[in-house]
């Protein structure tokens, strides 16, 4: 799934990840692997993929230096509009950064919380704004 999503195959990344973790749902740990309704051992850390590759790429959140000195929120752009929302949030040395985007006939509406003394970029296609610590709510012209 990571390969597709860094390639911007962002749709088959996500038909690929719910294909192997989307019987997780209602289970109270993570198993290595579920299949039919069976899972075949009790937990696995390597199982919870879908923990960093979502925040990471649907969500558009991810570090550009070490601690998160400097950060990205790179807003995926879908070819068919499959996703036009997503909202979380990434635990960071410096804080939790609050990320949320919606995407309008035209336009994305992106609000970001930054904390302090990180420097973070918001992106769209080739649309680069640098953002300040606080709340923020960026316009962008899709």
């Amino acid at each position: 799934a990571r390969t597709m999503f860094i390639k911007g195959m962002y749709s088959e990344g996500l038909k690929y990840l719910e294909g192997i973790w989307g019987e997780f749902a209602n289970l109270p740990t993570l198993p290595e692997l579920r299949r039919n309704g069976i899972s075949n051992t009790a937990c696995h850390g390597w199982s919870a993929s879908p923990a960093y590759l979502l925040p990471m790429y649907i969500l558009g959140i991810r570090p550009l230096k070490e601690g998160y000195k400097e950060a990205l929120f790179n807003i995926p752009h879908f070819d068919n509009d499959e996703i036009t929302a997503s909202k979380g949030s990434v635990i960071t040395p410096k804080g939790e950064i609050k990320a949320a985007y919606t995407k309008y006939e035209g336009f994305i509406k992106a609000d970001i919380f930054v904390p302090k003394d990180i420097k973070l970029t918001v992106k769209y296609k080739e649309k680069e704004y640098l953002i300040c610590e606080g709340a923020n709510t960026v316009y962008i012209k899709a």
